[in-house]
């Protein structure tokens, strides 16, 4: 339904405060205007809040007893608590005198309405089109402009993906400025296009990251084997049928430095979706009322924009400190966690959570309980197995052959240290055969690794603890080497084979 006919539904009804949400204000100003005349010809004014006259024709408008006011941004600009008084005493006042003027208020998304106005006020928030609504946006448009798509309908399901959680003047803007600047619809260039729109929406809360060119995930092999299960569930309408429901997703918990931050990059990746990452400390914001909206509205956005893989990293960071109630910043904390905590619960769309955390000490008991999220996984220091998978995976994107450096001896030499320190031990050992004009080799690794002291020195009290909390808190994510399975032959463990989470065929990420 267009927000036109929204509007002149309401005002049928007799809706006397209207508030649309709508972040094309021309666009919405053009939709009232032409529902309001459809209801009151030649009595709708257009009024700006800079118009010097603006409180004495609010008064006439009152006063006059019909027609149609349509105002923008008045409580955003105005002041809310003013303007909420004024507006209450408007619908307090008219009721009782039949015909009724009316007001529309047209506002940007991420306005909080003054609760005192809420019970007298109709909301209508326009809603993104469905991917069969863009993919017939995009027919007219490849129509209208004598566009010829290649392949059987699979360019025109990309270009839908690449605009998918746009409103419906955003995405014909862009498709515009696609053809206008590359003579193409080019879905590379809508993506990004979008990524900067949505950023830009959600004040910067919500980046879209480039799953693409990141390091391949080594180790952690009980927790990929259940990623990937996970995928065969994930936006499956067999698996709704089936009777499963819809995949929530995961915390991560453990020692920095394990990939908990590859893992969303990698699940991405593999699934073939778009990744989104939220950051809850630019939720926050200095107005009143101003992060509550400004959650609901990052979340809207990512309800858009699925199927997808949403990363909230380091969740502790903006989510700590709530144990106690909320701090001093006069509950705004607990109300944006209980919005971000109600969306986990209730969401039914293709979004798969995965959250990241370095430290449990600050998380509120709420989002550790069961249904907020599948599963809570302790991400452990990898082993001599795991060290030596993580070390192949560094050496082949290096460029060098795993067979001259023995990945084996280093995941010896490197005893204790995590994926990250491995990266940058070899980091370290090719700038200093770079340096001397050679190629590197296993002894510069091993000078490297001994002048690096790993986190499992530095911070062994921090990670002891994290291991007692996750012992009956969370499932381990390393699959250790007596969880294989004896040979037949020799009754002795069978090394485990590292799964990685990629659809890749195998080279050398294995």
């Amino acid at each position: 339904m267009t927000l036109q006919q929204l509007v002149l539904n309401r005002l049928n009804a007799g809706t006397l405060l209207t508030v649309v949400i709508e972040a094309d204000e021309a666009l919405a100003v053009e939709a009232c205007r032409m529902a309001a005349e459809a209801v009151s010809p030649r009595q709708v004014q257009v009024l700006s809040i800079l118009d010097p006259e603006f409180g004495d024709k609010l008064a006439a408008h009152k006063d006059n007893g019909k027609g149609v006011m349509i105002i923008s941004d008045l409580l955003r600009v105005q002041g809310q608590p003013a303007m909420g008084r004024l507006l209450r005493e408007f619908a307090l006042q008219v009721k009782a005198a039949p015909p009724y003027p009316r007001i529309i208020l047209i506002e940007t998304p991420g306005v909080e309405i003054p609760p005192g106005l809420k019970g007298d006020i109709e909301y209508i928030t326009t809603e993104v089109p469905t991917r069969d609504e863009l993919k017939q946006e995009i027919e007219q448009f490849i129509t209208d402009q004598s566009i010829k798509l290649d392949g059987n309908g699979e360019m025109k399901a990309a270009i839908a993906d690449a605009v998918a959680g746009l409103a419906r003047h955003e995405v014909a803007r862009l498709l515009a400025r696609s053809y206008v600047e590359l003579k193409a619809l080019d879905v590379a260039w809508l993506r990004k296009a979008k990524a900067e729109r949505i950023k830009e929406q959600s004040g910067r809360a919500l980046t879209f990251v480039d799953p693409s060119d990141v390091p391949t995930l080594g180790g952690a092999e009980r927790m990929q084997e259940w990623l990937a299960d996970k995928k065969e569930a994930f936006a499956s309408e067999k698996a709704r049928n089936y009777g499963l429901p819809e995949p929530k997703g995961v915390l991560l918990v453990g020692v920095p430095g394990t990939g908990k931050s590859l893992t969303p990059k990698n699940i991405a990746r593999a699934w073939g979706v778009p990744l989104v990452r939220l950051d809850m400390g630019a939720i926050f914001g200095s107005l009143v009322g101003q992060s509550e909206a400004q959650m609901r509205q990052a979340l809207s956005a990512i309800d858009a924009c699925s199927p997808c893989v949403l990363w909230v990293d380091e969740i502790e960071k903006g989510l700590g400190g709530l144990k106690s109630g909320g701090g001093g910043d006069s509950g705004t904390s607990t109300r944006v966690l209980g919005t971000f905590l109600t969306w986990l619960q209730e969401k039914t769309k293709p979004i798969f959570v995965v959250a990241t955390a370095n430290s449990v000490a600050a998380l509120p008991p709420e989002l550790l309980r069961k249904g907020r999220l599948d599963e809570i996984f302790f991400v452990d220091l990898p082993t001599q197995e795991e060290r030596e998978v993580i070390a192949t995976i560094h050496v082949v994107r290096k460029k060098r052959d795993p067979k001259v450096l023995d990945c084996a001896v280093i995941a010896t030499i490197c005893d204790g240290f995590s994926g990250a320190e491995i990266e940058q031990v070899l980091y370290d050992a090719m700038g200093r055969a770079f340096a001397q004009k050679r190629e590197v080799d296993l002894n510069d690794i091993r000078n490297a690794a001994r002048d690096t002291t790993p986190l499992s020195k530095t911070m062994s009290e921090d990670i002891t603890k994290l291991r007692n909390w996750a012992k009956g808190k969370a499932r381990s994510a390393n699959k250790k080497p007596e969880d294989a399975a004896p040979t037949a032959s020799t009754g002795t463990p069978k090394p485990f084979r590292t799964t990685i989470i990629t659809n890749q065929t195998e080279k050398g990420d294995k």
